[in-house]
């Protein structure tokens, strides 16, 4: 069934139009079924409901950083801060295997890497994966979660990364 959006050059149109939307940044780390530690950036992590304590991110289908954890019981969520813009750059380019030699990460209990200095983090056993067209909505039930050491977080808009800029209502 086409929807009329397969038209040439709707991708750049619809990276441009959603571009103005600012997301927040993040890493998911989870363990694979090699037993090693797998990661990958995302824009798209949300908080989705209190009771129960459920989140959820999207991962592209086909990126092998998402396929090589996409069968993990748990993951971790490292929401990363404006001062980790280069620490973002240097995991998403660099090969899978090497990802986690940038920035310092600990291990939970159950030896998924956490960014020790992320604005905050959330470690999740996966409840449920939904296909949605060329990605996958991965819902976690919320087993743990706390804040970093402040700072505010990295956005992603209009191609580049940025912060926050408080303001203050008298």
């Amino acid at each position: 069934m086409r929807t009329g959006f397969e038209a040439r050059g709707f991708e750049a149109r619809w990276r441009a139009v959603l571009g103005e939307y600012p997301t927040g940044v993040a890493i998911i780390s989870a363990l694979g079924t090699d037993g090693r530690p797998h990661g990958l950036v995302v824009g798209t992590f949300s908080s989705v409901s209190m009771n129960p304590p459920l989140v959820s991110f999207m991962a592209m289908r086909g990126s092998r950083a998402y396929r090589a954890s996409a069968g993990c019981d748990r993951f971790r969520v490292s929401v990363l801060g404006s001062r980790h813009e280069q620490l973002c750059r240097s995991f998403a380019s660099a090969d899978p295997e090497r990802r986690f030699e940038v920035g310092r990460w600990r291990l939970d209990a159950d030896g998924i890497p956490g960014l020790e200095d992320a604005v905050l983090w959330v470690r999740c056993r996966r409840l449920r994966t939904i296909a949605a067209g060329d990605h996958d909505i991965v819902l976690g039930e919320v087993e743990d979660l706390g804040s970093g050491p402040g700072g505010t977080p990295m956005l992603f808009h209009r191609g580049r990364y940025g912060s926050v800029v408080a303001s203050v209502v008298a």
